[in-house]
């Protein structure tokens, strides 16, 4: 079987030298040559630039907005490890883009502001005053309506593929980034069919094809910042491979260059729409012997690293979401200290990256560096479903291939202004060749005052958590008292019912609480149920529903809360059901002529036990222990002082004032078809305090 071939998304710049005239050596002379001096640039404390290169004759001026593209490779190695600069043009007043040439090396981000240029013949920049860029914006600050215009280069070569084909992977492309954008881009349409133009001089230059698509076949469009209009120019293969124009946020427009391939085409024009929308390209870091390089666009868990062609676009990861602020509160928690805080242990259901709900990541920032990482649950189902990695190839199974992108939990180390992020392998790297980047259930990372531990999964496809525990330690702050825990409730809304959806309430939480939720049925977690809601299923007739949940916020001990009026999935009684004499035969009727076998006995009925603290107004919760064979149904009755507390047959009783003094006690009892019904009592609490 031979291996996918990869489609290389990457931020390269043309960068030409221009001819220089040397003074011819006097004799006896050295004969090394003095390098000739590196180009100035400086930036002013409001953001302005000043450029200016001495190689260069200035005898041409240009006026209009600096326009940053990336100009793809063909190729790439198989750890994505090639080099990437950038390419710059002027975009005159009349959308003319002109390209340039800087030697020297702009700052980051200067893409859409303001630039006077004096170039030479050859279009190299001898001077320049750029203003300040305008500000990346955080995601639109409401929903836009973005638009595609395709022109097509018919003068080049032929296609594999029909228009109609071809306009279908277009439409894919813009449906997946209005779904990445999470609304953010509120539509995405291509307007019209494809314009066909046939570009005069060379198609591997993309200012010379966005120009010429742009005056011949949509001279009234504007392409530039805050558009939201794409001007697509669909390219047959042997041109440019790939080109886009950067932006700075989701409201942006742009212009791109996407050769076309059957394989890779779909996530080489995703790719580019990101770098129009203002996304950079996703890095990894490769170790091998004790020595580590970056690896330019070697993330293969995103479209915006390399496109490997056969495979499908995952979803966007939190450090990209955060960048293009789509990401919510509770998708990807903030896990810190608060000011004064020594430690934090901190336990999250972390969902797939593919999915729409629940948490999908973390933000997590060492105590002791400052550093911020990025962690998500790649676990290739949703939209993650055929993505490249966790593919024979990306696993290693093939000599020669890469290795080590399986799913996993990855962790990626952010940049200080949040702008870029990089893949950061696991511990047993350096064994495996350097790219092993996935850390299973058992498996964790540690850097500085934080530790990150995958402690198991549960779940399947879609459904399916990793429950990530992080905890971060500052020995330079002196330990303090306890954080204080809220007091917040959940209780269970929707109609009873097979097929119901279920959902958790939380009231009285403090600002910033994120949850985590488990599901019950008569007291026992159901697998892989651990989202906000619950559909009711075939399984859960007879069996009492709750839900418990364990909220955590900044500043405050994580707290657990139980609902406490369960629902029976069953609906209401049918009066006019079976009850009586109709009801089931009693096996014990000397009229029925079977002999019941005895009740089998539990293998295993531990003890109960109580956690939480024995005070008024606090919560108490029962932890059943493993019975052997699970229980069909467990039942629950806590005691004050040896009575029966009126009311409090739920898996959790929040403690009243009538029991101060008093000692706790639960019994729990166990029910299951075929067995004895067995009871067990927990060990006392101590005496309930005010």
């Amino acid at each position: 079987m031979r291996p996918p071939t990869p489609r290389t998304a990457v931020l390269v710049v043309a960068c030409a030298v221009a001819a220089t005239t040397l003074p011819a050596l006097a004799p006896g002379a050295a004969t090394a040559r003095p390098e000739p001096p590196a180009p100035a640039v400086r930036v002013a404390s409001d953001g302005s630039v000043t450029y200016a290169d001495s190689r260069a004759d200035g005898v041409r001026r240009l006026d209009g907005t600096l326009v940053e593209y990336v100009v793809e490779s063909a190729s790439s190695g198989a750890d994505g490890s090639d080099a990437s600069t950038e390419a710059y043009a002027v975009e005159t007043a009349t959308g003319r883009l002109v390209p340039v040439e800087v030697r020297g090396d702009l700052p980051e981000q200067v893409a859409g502001a303001a630039v006077t240029a004096e170039v030479d013949a050859s279009g190299a920049v001898a001077a320049a005053e750029i203003e300040p860029a305008p500000a990346r914006a955080a995601g639109s600050a409401a929903p836009s309506a973005h638009r595609a215009y395709v022109a097509k280069v018919t003068n080049h070569g032929g296609y594999a593929d029909d228009d109609t084909v071809i306009a279908g992977t277009i439409d894919v492309a813009l449906r997946r980034w209005v779904a990445e954008s999470d609304g953010a881009i509120s539509s995405f349409s291509r307007v019209g069919g494809f314009a066909p133009y046939e570009p005069t001089g060379s198609c591997e230059d993309p200012a010379n094809l966005w120009d010429q698509a742009a005056r011949q076949a949509f001279p009234r469009v504007d392409f530039g910042r805050g558009s939201g209009n794409h001007l697509v120019v669909l390219a047959p293969d042997g041109c440019v491979f790939g080109v886009a124009q950067v932006g700075r946020g989701l409201a942006d427009g742009g212009r791109l260059v996407v050769s076309y391939d059957r394989g890779s085409y779909l996530g080489g024009l995703m790719h580019e729409i990101g770098h129009n929308v203002g996304l950079g390209h996703a890095h990894s870091r490769v170790c091998t012997s004790g020595s580590c390089t970056t690896s330019d666009y070697g993330n293969f868990y995103d479209f915006m690293g390399v496109t490997w062609s056969g495979s499908q676009p995952t979803g966007l990861d939190s450090a990209q979401r955060a960048q293009l602020g789509v990401t919510g509160s509770c998708e990807t928690p903030a896990v810190r200290l608060a000011t004064g805080q020594r430690t934090l242990s901190a336990t999250y259901d972390v969902f797939g990256r593919g999915i729409d709900v629940g948490t999908r990541g973390l933000a997590v920032t060492d105590p002791t560096t400052g550093t911020r990482y990025s962690l998500d649950w790649r676990n290739r189902a949703g939209r993650d479903a055929g993505g490249f990695y966790g593919s024979d190839y990306a696993r290693g199974t093939y000599p020669g291939q890469v290795n080590g992108y399986g799913p996993g939990l990855t962790v990626q180390e952010v940049d200080a202004d949040g702008d870029d992020a990089t893949l950061l392998p696991s511990t047993e790297s350096t064994a495996r060749g350097g790219r092993v980047y996935s850390r299973d259930p058992g498996e964790g990372f540690a850097a500085g005052g934080m530790r990150v531990d995958v402690a198991s999964s549960d779940g399947t496809g879609a459904g399916q958590s990793a429950q990530v525990t992080v905890t971060l330690t500052d020995p330079s702050v002196a330990a303090g008292a306890e954080l204080p825990e809220q007091t917040g409730t959940v209780e269970v809304t929707g109609a009873p019912g097979p097929g119901a959806t279920l959902t958790a309430v939380t009231t009285g939480w403090a600002a910033g609480t994120c949850w985590r939720y488990r599901w019950l049925a008569d007291g026992l977690p159901i697998p892989g149920a651990r989202q906000r809601t619950y559909d009711l299923g075939a399984g859960d007739t007879e069996r009492q529903i709750t839900v418990e949940v364990v909220g955590q916020a900044p500043g405050f001990a994580p707290h657990t809360a139980s609902s406490t009026d369960p629902i029976d999935p069953t609906g209401p009684t049918d009066p006019t059901g079976p009850t009586g004499p109709t009801g089931p035969t009693d096996p014990t009727d000397p009229t029925d002529p079977t002999d019941p076998a005895p009740p089998s006995s539990f293998a295993s009925a531990p003890t109960p036990r109580i956690t939480g603290t024995p005070r008024v107004g606090r919560t108490l919760r029962a932890s059943v222990g493993g019975w052997s064979p699970s229980p069909t149904s467990v039942r629950y009755r806590w005691s004050s002082g040896g009575r029966p507390i009126a009311g409090a047959t739920r898996a959790a009783y929040r403690v009243t004032g009538a029991t101060r003094g008093t000692r706790i006690t639960l019994t729990v009892t166990a029910l299951r078809s075929g067995y004895a019904t067995t009871s067990r009592t927990s060990r006392a609490t101590a005496a309930v305090r005010r």
